[in-house]
């Protein structure tokens, strides 16, 4: 078999701060649970060593309020519960080299205001909105002040504004204000108080930490509307944990899976003819709990291109087709649950180019179905218009709208379009951060309970390192996993499809020590992604180029160590060769992950060298199904 060419594009980084694969990581370890659920010192010691393990450079952690003292009405900022908990956190993570992202609120407008999950806030004034901004602004300059100048915590480096702050409010709205306006004022304000007291250079302000999205909607009218008072932009998405299995492919090593959810559609750009009709072929199967419930329509044929991301409509509603038989349907009663190829004909009026879109509407909420092996044609004609019709080509052709319902078998080309589409609204240079990334856990389930064998699927840590080699060659400055641990928040017993586990949040690479010592399979990649992969300013990121179902990037510290990850995501083996180019002639030291060879146990130590490649101008090797490996000139 012929080696497989990945290319590194060594000539010019994507990224001239690269500051590493990071996470989600609360300070709860070192706060009071008023339930008896606290960490000992020794448990929290674990926690910290393990954080160390994983040459974590950031972590994001909630704050609240900390230091507020409800009875007396005052912030007491040395010897209130919480905010005492807080700085044992602080300066462990200080010890270890970790820098902090500080939520300074969470809900916005409810913190502000104090009409949220999280409680009263010491921030409203009579339900005056305009007052409560000020109040919030001038907390969050003595939150700098306190915590930076007075205390010493220096590696408390970023302000992340709120979290997913787009969402209209399920329990407070400010009248006459867009929740983009209100989370506006409150930044523009906090920016505005921390310039007055000579505090502003302490912190960047990273948001609107948009989520969950697709198209960072947000990201581009702050760029639009408020840039001066953000230093980073970030947004995030999370991946549906779906997996496409072999009999889900028709041909090839990629199909598309198509879930009923939002009328979203997947697409790409073609060339047309004006006054011409079209033949569309497409191989279909169904998934179903419920097939003899199935109805609906599979929906496929050529439109606009504007709007570029539309809806679908049912019934009389219009949608953005070309003309009225641009289109067409496909009864979903005719599919089943072997594949079967469909033709149909569509007619393009004026167009001389648009959008080959297809989705379905299925009325089952079950009704999932597998894609593979489009072809569009002139009616006569054996020329084939669709560049990458099988989806096995290019990682930027086919443009996926929605997240629930819409996956590929090469999650790649999600991770690396939703970064991009963040990105290139990003102004003037400024980086910009994938903020939260993960598995989505359980399209229907009703208990976290259902999700509990997929943190302990081994191949979740080759799903985070796709992703990562995606948003560094998108040129992502940071990404944030959410979350680095399991950890139980304080005071809260919550019990939900969130993954929350009686206040338990179980989303990380680790269990609650409180559980056990025992680590999740991913804790044994992420620590190798989050390790190796560097990440400081002056660190260099390198876009890499690879067939379909791999992945490959690169990192470069200031001290000129090396870092290079390739992910294998099919299902047989990858035997690949990458040309180094000015990297050559160096020593690279292989830590290998693969699922089949992960036995978790409570030491929880870092997977070390396995293999060895001396001097080399090319890196030549080949890895096992649905694994990945980091090469790196560091040997330790």
């Amino acid at each position: 078999m012929n080696k497989e060419k990945l290319v590194l594009k060594t000539e010019k980084p994507v990224q001239e701060n690269f500051l590493g694969a990071n996470a989600v990581y609360h300070c709860y370890a070192t706060l009071p649970d008023s339930t008896g659920r606290a960490y000992s010192d020794e448990q929290c010691a674990l926690e910290f060593e393990r954080v160390k393990k994983c040459g974590l450079k950031i972590a994001r952690t909630f704050f609240r309020w900390y230091g507020w003292d409800k009875e007396k009405q005052c912030f007491d900022w040395e010897n209130e519960p919480y905010i005492k908990g807080f700085y044992k956190w602080a300066k462990a993570m200080q010890k270890i080299g970790t820098d902090i992202a500080l939520q300074v609120g969470w809900w916005c407008p409810e913190d502000v205001i104090g009409r949220g999950p999280n409680g009263d806030s010491p921030f409203n004034k009579d339900d005056n909105w305009e007052n409560s901004v000020q109040n919030y602004a001038k907390w969050v300059s003595e939150v700098a002040h306190q915590l930076i100048e007075v205390r010493g915590f220096t590696n408390i480096k970023y302000f992340m504004m709120f979290t997913e702050p787009q969402r209209p409010s399920r329990r407070y709205n400010i009248e006459g204000k867009s929740p983009y306006e209100a989370w506006r004022d409150c930044v523009v304000a906090a920016h505005n108080q921390l310039v007055k007291d000579n505090r502003r250079h302490l912190v960047k302000f990273v948001g609107p930490d948009e989520g969950s999205t697709t198209t960072s909607d947000m990201v581009k009218w702050v760029a639009e509307n408020c840039d001066e008072v953000i230093d980073i932009y970030s947004s995030h998405n999370y991946i549906s944990y779906e997996p496409i299995l072999p009999e889900d492919i028709h041909s090839g090593g990629t199909s598309f899976k198509l879930f009923q959810s939002i009328h979203r559609r997947a697409q790409c750009k073609v060339s047309l003819k004006p006054d011409t009709e079209y033949e569309i072929s497409v191989w279909l199967k169904l998934h179903s709990t419920s097939c003899r419930k199935i109805s609906g329509d599979f929906i496929v044929g050529l439109y606009d291109l504007e709007p570029e991301y539309a809806f679908f409509h049912a019934g009389t509603d219009p949608d953005t087709r070309l003309n009225p038989d641009s289109a067409t349907t496909i009864d979903e009663s005719l599919i089943t649950e072997e594949w079967q190829k469909f033709t149909v004909k569509v007619y393009n009026e004026k167009a001389t180019e648009g959008y080959f879109g297809f989705m379905h509407m299925v009325n089952e909420e079950d009704g999932v179905i597998a894609i593979d092996d489009f072809s569009l044609k002139e009616v006569g004609s054996e020329i084939e218009l669709l560049p990458d019709g099988g989806f096995e080509a290019s990682k930027d052709m086919w443009e996926f709208v929605g997240k629930e319902n819409l996956q590929t078998a090469d999650t790649y080309y999600s991770w690396l379009k939703w970064a991009k589409t963040g990105l290139q609204y990003v102004p003037n240079g400024k980086p910009y951060w994938f903020d939260e990334y993960n598995w989505s856990f359980g399209r229907n389930s009703e208990s976290p309970v259902d999700n509990a064998y997929l943190l302990q699927d081994k191949t979740r840590g080759v799903e985070f390192a796709v992703a990562n080699t995606a948003f560094i060659n998108a040129g992502v400055q940071s990404s944030l996993l959410w979350t680095l641990f399991d950890q139980q928040w304080p005071d809260n017993k919550a019990h939900n499809i969130n993954n929350y586990y009686y206040g338990d949040h179980r989303w990380g690479i680790m269990p609650c020590l409180k559980r056990t010592e025992v680590p999740y399979p991913a804790y044994y990649a992420f620590s190798l992604l989050s390790r190796y992969l560097g990440g400081s300013e002056g660190t260099k990121a390198y876009a890499g180029v690879a067939p379909s179902m791999l992945s490959a990037s690169a990192t470069q510290a200031p001290n000129g160590d090396v870092t290079i990850l390739v992910v294998n995501k099919r299902r047989d083996y990858a035997d690949f060769e990458i040309d180094l180019g000015k990297f050559s002639g160096k020593t690279f030291n292989r830590h290998i992950y693969n699922p089949m060879d992960i036995f978790p146990n409570k030491f929880a130590s870092i997977i070390g060298i396995d293999k060895i490649f001396e001097n080399c101008n090319s890196l030549n090797d080949k890895l096992p199904p649905i694994s990945f490996a980091v090469y790196t000139t560091r040997n330790d």
